[in-house]
């Protein structure tokens, strides 16, 4: 899969909506979350092969969003939208 796209938040609200959104176009999600069963419950109602984070840090500050990503499976892959 070519197309990765890590959504902060993606468990719930907003979030999951926009996962839903990026899993219809194709993309090979990583949800990342506080909470990382309502991450995995996310993952999994979207059918495929997306996975699931945890985070505890504040994202207020591009250093640590730098740090979450960092280590996310593949950072790499990831799309920033």
């Amino acid at each position: 899969m070519d197309k990765v796209c890590a959504i902060f938040g993606g468990s719930r609200g907003i979030g999951r909506a926009v996962a839903q959104l990026m899993a219809r176009k194709g993309y090979h999600l990583v949800i990342i979350a506080r909470n990382l069963e309502g991450a995995k419950a996310a993952a999994g109602a979207l059918g495929g092969d997306h996975l699931a984070f945890k985070h505890g840090l504040p994202l207020t500050s591009s250093l640590n969003t730098e740090r979450v990503l960092g280590a996310a499976p593949h950072p790499e892959n990831l799309k920033f939208i």
